[in-house]
């Protein structure tokens, strides 16, 4: 038992989503102020939002035994071409107003410089060329008693810079409607999942999954399709620097890609298992993982 968490936690070192870049994503949030602040950052939402729903259940159908799982999962998620620009205008005294397809927080890095009059310019910052993010989970799984299962999700690392931890936690139930019925020709099921992230003091955000699920499984393979809406609140913080004025901001955001679709995989080797799914939410997440069953 201990050797498999020891892989676990090699596996979580190898896939969290820290990576080495000449700036922080702090630089980033710092970016804007106003009315251009909320589309810039929305990207980030969204992608959270399909990127921790992806591949929360496993398995099709439920043992009617005592059963646990411990699984350890990655998930990458590829955003959209749509998702790396948005409609930013200028603002304040730049005149004449205009207004430009700019790079969101995930977009291009290049800066968008615009001249007005009075030989006065206006910049539109580069975003931190984000394509894909991934995230790095264990889960671990408990059912076999009232047609029924209950997982949970923990992961802390430390963004580093000074920039605090991240904290995450999930929760979920699903329940086996097909148990109540003997030699059902497929497995259906309901779930919900729960999930709380906080990065140090810019993330606050709330992940909430209500998802259906249809498929069939046996001795060895499993395979579902899952249709699911999810709803995120990101309370996001950071301070905006205009010279030598500072702005405390604090933006709240929802996700608007609230419908989920998937198909998920699962494989048992004895006490091994591997699983993999696939999602589309306005963008494409997949997720792979392994793990024991007992």
């Amino acid at each position: 038992m201990k050797s498999i968490f020891k892989i676990i936690a090699g596996f979580m070192m190898f896939t969290n989503m820290v990576q080495g870049q000449d700036q922080n994503i702090k630089d980033y949030l710092d970016a804007y102020l106003g009315e251009n602040a909320v589309p810039y950052v929305q990207p980030l939402a969204d992608l959270f939002a399909s990127n921790v729903n992806t591949g929360v259940w496993e398995w099709s159908k439920a043992d009617t035994n005592f059963y646990f799982r411990l699984k350890a999962q990655a998930i990458i998620s590829y955003p959209a071409e749509s998702m790396r620009t948005f409609t930013g205008h200028t603002s304040g005294d730049f005149k004449p107003a205009q207004t430009v397809l700019a790079p969101t927080i995930i977009g291009d890095r290049t800066n968008i410089i615009l001249q007005g009059e009075d030989s006065t310019f206006y910049i539109f910052p580069g975003g931190y060329d984000l394509n894909r993010l991934t995230l790095g989970t264990p889960q671990l799984t408990i059912g076999g008693f009232l047609h029924s299962e209950l997982s949970g999700r923990f992961l802390s690392f430390s963004l580093g810079k000074d920039l605090g931890k991240v904290n995450f936690l999930g929760i979920g139930a699903r329940h086996f409607l097909t148990g109540y019925f003997k030699d059902a020709p497929v497995d259906v099921s309901v779930g919900y999942f729960y999930h709380h992230i906080e990065a140090g003091d810019y993330l606050d955000s709330d992940q909430h999954l209500i998802s259906v699920h249809l498929g069939k499984s046996g001795k060895f393979f499993s395979g579902q399709l899952m249709v699911g809406y999810q709803t995120s609140g990101s309370a996001i913080h950071y301070t905006y620097e205009d010279g030598d004025e500072t702005y405390d901001v604090d933006l709240f955001i929802k996700n608007q890609n609230n419908l989920i679709m998937e198909a998920s995989a699962g494989l048992k080797l004895g006490p091994l298992f591997f699983c993999s799914a696939i999602s589309y939410s306005q963008h494409l997440s997949v997720s792979g993982g392994f793990g024991l069953a007992f």
